[in-house]
């Protein structure tokens, strides 16, 4: 599993980019307890325990440097060096989060059935949208339908959602001027209000699948 979901590796507009996903995510989090799977350095699974300083939060990564890294930056929540699937937590999670994973696997599948196993509520995926975000470690390319169909085949939901995030400022990574400057003045400022939702799934930058399993 190619693992690494953190924030600080991202600069200028990218950084935004990357913002509104994870703001997506945190916004649709349900419950008290949350696992991340594939969690990087711990950017987001730290976020949400600084949001939820009562949660139970823990992040999974089969990668010891990454693992030590998450802790030091982030030593309220649980972090675990193991394989996904040879995790089993003594209580199942009120929202499992896969940000940026299931792209890089040979069997997306078989992730998405673990993590229906350990989700008590939620599950909540985030993917790249086909031709929009191109990464040499992606071995598998997602559009709405795609994703639709894995998150049926597997995990079989009582319902689901997928939104598109980022559509309209897509053009202004082709413009280094705009990156520098717009990306930066837009950080400082934090001005949401421009990366609302866009509902045109063919240029979205990401997708996030909101899944209720109960």
């Amino acid at each position: 599993m190619v693992l690494g979901n953190d924030l600080y590796k991202w600069k200028g507009l990218d950084r935004i980019f990357q913002v509104k996903r994870i703001e997506t995510i945190i916004e649709n989090l349900k419950g008290d307890s949350f696992l991340e799977i594939g969690c990087g350095e711990g950017y987001i699974i730290g976020r949400i325990k600084r949001m939820k300083p009562n949660a139970r939060c823990v992040g999974l990564s089969n990668n010891p440097i990454e693992i030590k890294e998450a802790k030091i930056c982030h030593p309220s929540v649980e972090f675990i060096c193991i394989d996904v699937y040879d995790y089993e937590p003594a209580e199942k999670f009120d929202t499992v989060i896969l940000p940026e994973v299931i792209e890089h696997l040979d069997d997306p599948k078989k992730i998405l059935a673990k993590a229906r196993q350990i989700a008590k509520k939620r599950i909540i995926i985030t993917v790249p949208n086909k031709n929009k975000i191109e990464n040499e470690g992606h071995v598998q390319i997602y559009n709405k339908e795609r994703l639709e169909r894995h998150i049926k085949e597997a995990i079989n939901p009582k319902s689901f959602k997928i939104l598109p995030v980022a559509k309209d400022w897509y053009y202004l990574r082709r413009n280094p001027l705009s990156r520098i400057v717009l990306g930066r003045l837009l950080w400082y400022l934090r001005m949401d209000g421009l990366f609302k939702l866009n509902a045109n799934y063919e240029n979205a930058l990401f997708l996030v699948a909101i899944i209720d399993v109960e």
